[in-house]
């Protein structure tokens, strides 16, 4: 059913970048390694994006993979908004072809045209993707920080 199809794959995509969501607040801890501020948890996903990949672009070890990477999930914060707060709906731009179910869209008056099923299947995987990826290159980054100050205590 059409309509099973978009809870799931919505429902998949809030959840992915939710993930990134929390990624973010990994990332400042144990890479920028700041405090979370009280603002943190309230501060928009793409605020914190724009922050971090700033910071990590101006930090002694640069991270150039987790920035690409940072810059594909600002990408899909408009997306995610449209996922959240848009409107789901019957498309009725088209007559229903016989013996098939009507299709859904989503949309919202702030985007252009409204997401067809092709379109969230597609973010969806990407956001999911963009999620393991995040968090395999923050286990990667903090694997290597937590060996360079285990090798410079030995050193000492």
């Amino acid at each position: 059913m059409d309509r099973q199809f978009w809870a799931l794959s919505i429902g998949h995509f809030i959840i992915s970048m939710n993930e990134i969501d929390h990624l973010t607040s990994i990332i400042r801890l144990d890479i920028l390694e700041e405090d979370l501020s009280k603002n943190w948890n309230k501060t928009a996903l793409t605020v914190k994006l724009k922050k971090q990949i700033t910071a990590l672009s101006e930090a002694d070890n640069n991270y150039p993979e987790l920035i690409k990477l940072l810059n594909e999930a600002l990408e899909l914060c408009g997306m995610r908004n449209l996922a959240a707060h848009g409107t789901f709906a019957l498309d009725g731009r088209l007559p229903p072809t016989e013996g098939k179910e009507s299709q859904y869209s989503l949309y919202s008056i702030k985007h252009e045209h409204p997401v067809t099923k092709e379109e969230i299947e597609m973010i969806t995987k990407k956001a999911i993707q963009l999620s393991d990826s995040i968090a395999e290159r923050i286990a990667l980054i903090s694997m290597s920080k937590n060996r360079e100050k285990r090798a410079s205590k030995g050193a000492a």
